[in-house]
C-alpha cells in the first residue's frame, strides 16, 4: 500500500509505569508511536469471520511497518480508542502491520 493510502494520524499506546505522590506504582497508558494510518471499518463478512474467533471485532487499521506492536496495546484518533486484539505482518515481509481492533465505546461515561 502506498504511503498516500495513510490518512489518519494515529497514536499507538502501550502501557507505562510511573510512581504517583505516594509512591506506588500506577500504571497508565503512554505514547509508543505516532505514525500514520489506513483505519477501515469491517464489513459484513469480516465481522462475521472474526467474531467467530473473537467477538467485538470492529475495525482493521493498517500502518507502516513497526516493531513491537502488539496485542493489549492500544489506538488513539480523533477522540476514539481501539484496542488491538490482533496484529499482522502483512506478507511476512516488515513493510506494513494489519491490526484487528475493537473499538472503545463510552456510552455516557
Amino acid at each position: 500500500m502506498g504511503a498516500g493510502k495513510y490518512r489518519h494520524r494515529v497514536t499507538i499506546q502501550t502501557f507505562t509505569e510511573a510512581r504517583n505522590g505516594f509512591g506506588e506504582v500506577v500504571r497508565t497508558w503512554g505514547v509508543y508511536k505516532v505514525k500514520w494510518a489506513l483505519i477501515t471499518p469491517m464489513n459484513g463478512n469480516e465481522r462475521v469471520y472474526a467474531e467467530q474467533i473473537m467477538a467485538g471485532m470492529t475495525h482493521t487499521i493498517d500502518v507502516p511497518y513497526i516493531s513491537g506492536i502488539t496485542p493489549g496495546m492500544r489506538v488513539t484518533w480523533n477522540g476514539r480508542t481501539f484496542n488491538i486484539e490482533s496484529v499482522t505482518n502483512s506478507g511476512e515481509r516488515n513493510i506494513s502491520l494489519v491490526l484487528i481492533c475493537s473499538e472503545i465505546i463510552n456510552a455516557g461515561v
